[in-house]
């Protein structure tokens, strides 16, 4: 059976008569990609592009922006969260400080817990 009868036998079982959809982008949920809002939009946070000379730098980074400030674990800080937000989006890390903090929030988590994952 084809996706698209599929998806309208699956409508029609739900009992759904319009469902907007978008079939623009898919995304593999294989545990290294989060989509996550930003200013109210979809954004791709691909953590898979992660790797230990990446982090290295994103650290030494975190370092020369915080200079003596910067705590001994920078994994505690969100500063640190950013950074690696910036690398798996794209997106500036300044733009994720002047989010609304519900989104800024979910970026952060996001990204804890995948660097703490085993």
């Amino acid at each position: 059976m084809s996706y698209t009868k599929e998806l309208e036998q699956a409508k029609e079982e739900l009992g759904l008569k319009e469902v907007e959809e978008n079939h623009e982008e898919v995304v593999e949920e294989d545990g290294l990609t989060q989509m996550i809002e930003v200013n109210g939009k979809p954004v791709l946070f691909d953590f898979g592009v992660l790797t230990g000379n990446k982090i290295l730098k994103i650290k030494e980074r975190y370092r020369k922006i915080k200079k003596s400030k910067a705590t001994v674990l920078e994994e505690f800080d969100d500063l640190y969260y950013m950074l690696v937000a910036e690398e798996v989006s794209q997106i500036p890390y300044k733009e994720f400080l002047s989010l609304k903090y519900k989104e800024y929030n979910a970026i952060k988590v996001a990204v804890r817990d995948f660097l703490s994952e085993d």
